[in-house]
């Protein structure tokens, strides 16, 4: 887990598991270091933005009930998750070999639909039911929802995976609004 305040925007954990995208067609995903953007943007108004890896959750680790007591606490905390390590499983389970190019995931059509299902189905689900069944508040989205992250491809022998070009920050704010966690899987529309 890495916790990044606002006064300490350059602590995102850039250690973490591959990065992650996926398309419908202009749905891809970035490397943490554009998370900055998010956190850049939203700065006066988030207490914490917490970015959880695939490898990040055990059986001995506290992320969840820390997240509980903050928010108990009143605090303000966005979630953005990974989730390479299960994503690489179940592209195996398809029989697609994951590829990697310099440490990053080439996401290519093939992988794109199990790399979807994985991170806003299966790892975002996972996470908001286990805070909400801990007594915690939250909501699994996307950068896709709402239009919430924009970016392009830089390198297209990597595929589906961009740099963030702008953040809309309105879904995120409505959601710490009505008093939830957002849970952010790592999915941009280009």
């Amino acid at each position: 887990m890495s916790l990044s305040k606002k006064s300490q925007n350059n602590n995102i954990d850039k250690n973490s598991d591959v990065q992650n995208d996926i398309t419908e067609k202009n749905i891809t995903g970035a490397p943490d270091e554009s998370m900055t953007d998010l956190i850049e943007s939203t700065h006066d108004l988030v207490d914490a933005v917490v970015k959880i890896g695939g490898s990040t959750l055990g059986d001995h680790d506290t992320t969840i009930n820390d997240l509980i007591y903050l928010q108990n606490q009143g605090k303000k905390i966005v979630v953005i998750h990974g989730g390479g390590k299960t994503v690489s499983e179940w592209m195996k389970k398809q029989g697609i070999r994951p590829k990697f190019l310099e440490g990053l995931r080439v996401t290519d059509i093939k992988s794109l639909e199990i790399v979807v299902a994985v991170l806003t189905g299966l790892v975002n689900k996972q996470l908001v039911s286990e805070i909400n069944s801990k007594g915690g508040k939250a909501i699994g989205l996307s950068g896709v929802d709402g239009r919430m992250i924009s970016a392009s491809v830089v390198n297209p022998d990597l595929g589906y995976v961009g740099k963030v070009e702008s953040i809309n920050p309105q879904p995120i704010l409505g959601v710490l609004e009505s008093g939830y966690i957002p849970v952010i899987s790592r999915l941009f529309i280009s």
